[in-house]
């Protein structure tokens, strides 16, 4: 069996590693929204006195706790 010229193993690993990141990357993705979205909604359960409690600006938390899940 003859391979293609324009093929070699280091370039083609390069490439396969290049792939698997992104794929993980996407795989990945939902989850990351989900956390996001599960860590803002638990912000918006907390009242102003609880965060300053924990040293939390309000505005700066509601600001963060409306932004859409996709959004970092």
């Amino acid at each position: 069996m003859r391979s293609a010229p324009f093929r070699t193993s280091k370039p083609l690993s390069l490439w396969h590693a290049s792939w698997i990141r992104k794929v993980r990357g996407w795989i990945e993705l939902p989850t990351l929204w989900l956390e996001r979205n599960r860590t803002r909604h638990d912000l918006r359960d907390l009242s102003a006195e609880q965060l300053r409690d924990v040293g939390l600006n309000v505005e700066r938390v509601r600001t963060e706790a409306h932004k859409p899940f996709w959004q970092a």
